[in-house]
């Protein structure tokens, strides 16, 4: 369902930009669903769906506002050009969310060409 190998590649912050992020966003991951499976004794697997709306949240986007905005405002403004890598690096939040935006291939290595077979997710103030 998801196969498309033509998707946006971002190796460093050089290749962040906020429009090509949200329309590769869109045409790879908001049309449908991924099925997961998981090793549970009560659930084996479920279905995962995206929403054009859930980016600015993956990326932290909302972190780097001044006015306390919504999502849809946010992809609106990143559709429109008024938010931009630019604007954002200037926040002092910036500097948290700049991995999320280097990392956004993560998405297409769990959910396109399935490369990752495993991911634990540990919170951060986990004393395990």
């Amino acid at each position: 369902m998801f196969a498309n190998q033509s998707y946006l590649k971002i190796n460093s912050e050089n290749d962040v930009d906020l429009q090509n992020i949200l329309n590769d966003y869109i045409n790879n991951f908001c049309d449908g669903y991924f099925e997961v499976k998981v090793k549970h004794k009560n659930v084996q697997k479920f279905k995962l769906s995206f929403q054009t709306n859930n980016l600015p949240h993956l990326l932290g986007l909302h972190y780097t506002q001044k006015e306390k905005i919504n999502a849809k405002k946010i992809v609106g403004r990143i559709a429109e050009g008024k938010i931009t890598k630019n604007s954002i690096k200037r926040h002092h939040e910036y500097s948290k969310i700049k991995d999320r935006l280097i990392n956004y291939n993560f998405l297409h290595k769990c959910f396109i060409d399935k490369d990752i077979k495993l991911c634990v997710i540990i919170p951060e103030n986990s004393i395990n």
